[in-house]
């Protein structure tokens, strides 16, 4: 999500809009859901390496509190695109037992190899064969400073949102005479 935030800014910037006014100026409905979520994700990836055990359920209620924050924010500009693409995720999830399905040829490809051994991630799990398998990370994402990533089609629908909820949320820059 970190180049999407940096695809943001710098369109921002070669827009002419202020990113400050962005910072200053959010409001955002439930905010305590969004925070309380990604902190609940940080605990499971924390909790997963110490203990070797996952909570599926807690990840899956994680992403249902992302999603009813969404809602409530959805006529922020996009928002709804974050959501669609947050639900695509949720639903990768439930079809697979509470993890994330990842694509062993993907991670290969982008030159992570090493991550397949999932005894010790929280989220994530091998591929297997299931309908909904193609919401999963099996998209490549390959960066000039080899932090490389396999993303899900639902992490690129979130990116673009969240690059058009930047823009949204930004104003033009005034001249001050």
């Amino acid at each position: 999500m970190v180049y999407f935030l940096l695809t943001g800014l710098v369109w921002m910037l070669l827009l002419g809009r202020n990113p400050l006014f962005m910072l200053i100026h959010l409001r955002f409905k439930a905010s305590y859901l969004l925070i309380g979520s990604l902190g609940i994700q940080i605990y499971l990836a924390f909790y997963t390496l110490r203990t070797g055990e996952t909570i599926p359920f807690l990840l899956e209620g994680a992403f249902v509190a992302l999603l009813v924050c969404f809602a409530l924010n959805r006529k922020k500009a996009g928002i709804p695109l974050i959501g669609l693409g947050c639900s695509m995720n949720l639903v990768a999830l439930f079809s697979n037992g509470g993890k994330m399905p990842v694509s062993s040829e993907a991670l290969r490809q982008a030159g992570l190899e090493h991550l397949t051994d999932y005894s010790l991630a929280s989220r994530h799990s091998g591929m297997g064969e299931n309908s909904f398998a193609w919401l999963g990370d099996w998209i490549p994402f390959l960066t000039p400073v080899g932090t490389n990533y396999v993303l899900s089609p639902g992490d690129l629908v979130v990116g673009i949102g969240l690059i058009l909820f930047m823009l949204g949320m930004s104003k033009r820059r005034t001249v001050i005479e």
